[in-house]
C-alpha cells in the first residue's frame, strides 16, 4: 500500500469504512487506522491527535496509521503461543482462539497498531458484514488485515482504499510490476515510517 500524506484531508472516511467492513464494535473505543493530525513536514506519532475536530483543517498534515504488514515482523515474534504469523502473500493475521490475551505482540509493535479488545464488540444486527466473522469474545487482539476477505476473493482493494474521497490511498501486488503501486515505488520519492526498527513495513508514505 501506498499513502499520499499530501492528498489526505483527514476526513475520517477511510476509518470509518474500516470500521464497518470489519465489523468492529462500535463502542469499542479503538479502529484499525489511527488518523493522525501533525504539524506540516513533522511526522511525530507520539504526540498526535487522532481526536481532532471533524473534517480537518487546511494548515495541519494527515497521516494514516495501521498494521503495516512488515516483511520482518516482530509482533509475531513476540507472540509465545504462534496465534499470529505471517502469511504467504504478506499479510499479518491472528487466530482468535489460540490469542492467550498476554498482549506481547502490542508491546513488540512499534506502530501501535494492534489493540486489545476489553469487551464484547457490539455490532447493530442490521450493520454486520456477513463476510466477516463477528468476533464474538471480549479478551483478543485485533488489527487490520489489508480486509483479507476482499482482496483474496477478487476485489482488488481495501475498503480503506474504496472510501477514500481524494484518493490518497493505493493498494496493489507489489509482485506484479505494471500494478499502480509498483509504479509509484519506482517513480515517486517514497518513505516509510519507523524503518529504523528493521520491520520492514510494506506501507510507504509519499509527500
Amino acid at each position: 500500500m501506498v499513502i499520499d500524506v499530501k492528498a489526505c484531508v483527514g476526513c475520517r472516511r477511510c476509518v470509518y469504512a474500516c470500521v464497518e467492513e470489519n465489523n468492529i464494535g462500535r463502542d469499542s473505543g479503538f479502529t484499525y487506522i489511527q488518523l493522525l493530525e501533525m504539524e506540516p513536514g513533522k511526522v511525530d506519532i507520539e504526540h498526535a491527535k487522532d481526536d481532532y475536530e471533524e473534517g480537518g483543517r487546511p494548515d495541519k498534515w494527515y497521516m494514516p496509521v495501521q498494521c503495516m504488514q512488515c516483511a520482518k515482523p516482530t509482533c509475531v515474534y513476540g507472540c509465545p503461543v504462534i496465534a499470529t504469523w505471517k502469511e504467504p502473500d504478506g499479510i499479518v493475521v491472528i487466530d482468535y482462539d489460540k490469542c492467550i490475551a498476554c498482549r506481547n505482540c502490542m508491546v513488540t509493535c512499534p506502530y501501535g497498531a494492534r489493540h486489545f479488545n476489553w469487551t464484547e464488540p457490539e455490532v447493530p444486527k442490521d450493520e454486520i458484514n456477513p463476510k466477516v466473522p463477528l468476533h464474538e469474545k471480549a479478551g483478543v487482539v485485533e488489527k487490520c488485515t489489508f480486509c483479507i476477505h476482499r482482496t483474496r476473493t477478487g476485489d482488488a482493494t481495501t475498503a480503506c482504499t474504496e472510501a477514500c474521497p481524494v484518493g490518497a490511498r493505493k493498494f496493489g501486488d507489489l509482485n506484479d510490476p505494471e500494478s499502480e503501486v509498483s509504479i509509484l515505488l519506482r517513480t515517486r520519492r517514497v518513505w516509510r515510517l519507523k524503518e529504523e526498527y528493521g520491520n520492514e513495513p510494506m506501507i510507504w508514505y509519499v509527500g
